[in-house]
């Protein structure tokens, strides 16, 4: 699969959907060391992400959403949201 075509795969797809695509090429071994190492470090980065109910209880509908928002802000070239901290 060329560089263009992924691109093009990836773009229509959800977070969810990104998530399984790379634990399936990664244990197929359909990628070289450098695109696993980008594409799992973005599932890493987004995975941090947690939005909590009344400040200690976890929202798994809240943490869902905040990750899609971030994950369409990464497909179209925002990557402010990856590499921080949570």
């Amino acid at each position: 699969m060329t560089h263009d075509e992924m691109d093009k795969l990836v773009k229509n797809m959800t977070f969810k959907e990104f998530k399984s695509f790379c634990t399936e090429r990664a244990c197929d071994g359909q990628w070289d060391f450098m695109e696993a190492l980008i594409y799992s470090s973005i599932v890493i980065d987004i995975n941090k992400i947690k939005v909590k109910y009344l400040g200690f209880i976890p929202s798994r509908k809240k943490t869902e959403k905040a990750r899609e928002e971030a994950w369409q802000k990464v497909k179209n070239g925002d990557y402010s949201v990856l590499n921080k901290e949570k």
